[in-house]
């Protein structure tokens, strides 16, 4: 099947390339006097696919698809609570109207027309859609994983720099495929991250591609010394098995643990290790990322052009190593040269980012709606977005539904 753009649709799609939250044509403002928002029940969605959880994250039960459609206050009860007093079941009244909608369900190119049969849609001004399909291809470009999303604001996972819009999009942390399970306390009970022995310098188990894009990873498997820079490849034999059992406690002699055994389970990897190597594959982005926050094992970003989740408001290099592709030769030297007060500051703050705002899809989903609305704040009195550390790390409890804060 060939599928046609007209004029018009280019000239949409240029247009929406430059949006700003200042540009009447991309958003209404006067819309946001009071912040408010809208979901599409799903009775509304000409996918069948609702949105929540997000792809991947199994681990959730499939939520909002249970509540009777048009149900404002069900779909309430699938939020953050601090979300809850800012639904609105008048989409008119709505300064956000957000779109529960999977584009990975069906041909991404036919995503477009789906959209724009929803009611209210307006060429997509003061909508949210979401993509977390792990590709950084721009949504305005013409490609079979790209899609049209007219004048929405964008929550995706893998953007590439290039096709990002500073201020309006927001670039999201790719869900968890899993957790990574940790069992050194007492009793091998769940443990302090902060404290759990570490003999591993770096570790990363995955997919080696045979293709060009994996020649990052070749090099990283090139460092492997089998005694604290471990890396994998799943592909080998050796390596493949999936041992789900939760890790415990490390061996006292590693290296004559891994001599022996010769593989570490992924959870064993991610929980005994001080750096988590986080490279690039086919796209830019990797499940690795969350899944060293939440193992408290600091992230190592190997991905030219990755634009970070949330980086308009979040200090990486706080929290995590983001390196160039081309330093990778030097990356054991860099990570042994790193103190151990420099090592525990990241750890510490990676846990509390972590635990407080991305541990969960309904904190992700508050945190970027959060982003959202202090940009429009910051629009509404004409000044320009800027990255306020303390407002998302520490986050006050609210006081009530007339907090003007979300």
């Amino acid at each position: 099947m060939i599928h046609t753009i007209s004029v018009t649709g280019l000239w949409l799609n240029w247009r929406a390339s430059s949006c700003t939250l200042n540009n009447p044509n991309c958003f209404h403002l006067e819309q946001c006097t009071n912040f408010s928002l809208y979901i599409y029940p799903p009775n509304s969605l000409p996918l069948k696919s609702f949105l929540w959880p997000p792809p991947s994250l199994h681990s959730f039960s499939r939520t909002l698809g249970h509540y009777p459609p048009g149900d404002q206050g069900a779909l309430a009860e699938a939020l953050e609570p601090r979300l809850r007093p800012y639904l609105t079941d008048d989409p008119r009244k709505a300064c956000l109207k957000l779109v529960m909608m999977d584009p990975m369900e069906g041909p991404r190119v036919e995503y477009p027309r789906y959209l724009r049969q929803l009611p209210h849609w307006d060429q997509g001004r003061n909508h949210v859609v979401f993509d977390y399909y792990d590709w950084h291809w721009s949504h305005y470009g013409q490609s079979h994983a790209a899609f049209e999303s007219d004048y929405a604001l964008v929550f995706k996972s893998s953007p590439k720099s290039s096709g990002y819009r500073p201020g309006f999009d927001i670039p999201t942390l790719l869900h968890p495929s899993r957790i990574p399970q940790c069992q050194c306390g007492p009793g091998d009970e769940p443990d302090d991250p902060l404290t759990r022995p570490r003999p591993l310098l770096a570790f990363f188990k995955g997919v080696i591609q045979t293709s060009n894009v994996a020649n990052l990873r070749r090099r990283l498997l090139a460092m492997h010394d089998g005694v604290d820079f471990v890396v994998e490849d799943t592909a080998d034999p050796a390596s493949a098995h999936q041992d789900l059992d939760p890790a415990s406690c490390p061996p006292a002699d590693f290296s004559a643990f891994y001599k022996e055994h010769r593989a570490l389970s992924y959870n064993e990897g991610m929980c005994w290790s001080r750096f988590a190597l986080v490279p690039r594959g086919y796209g830019l982005h990797i499940y690795r990322l969350a899944e060293a926050l939440a193992a408290g094992s600091i992230p190592v970003i190997l991905s030219d052009n990755f634009q970070l989740p949330y980086s308009d408001w979040l200090d990486w290099r706080s929290f995590s190593l983001v390196l160039p592709e081309k330093d990778t030769a030097s990356l054991p030297a860099l990570l042994r040269s790193i103190t151990p007060a420099h090592e525990a500051m990241l750890r510490e703050a990676g846990q509390r980012l972590w635990q407080t705002q991305l541990a969960t899809p309904e904190l992700r989903l508050r945190l970027g709606l959060e982003i959202v609305h202090e940009r429009i704040k910051q629009a509404q009195a004409g000044l320009t977005a800027r990255y306020v550390p303390e407002a998302l790390l520490h986050t006050p409890e609210r006081s009530g539904p007339d907090d003007p804060e979300i």
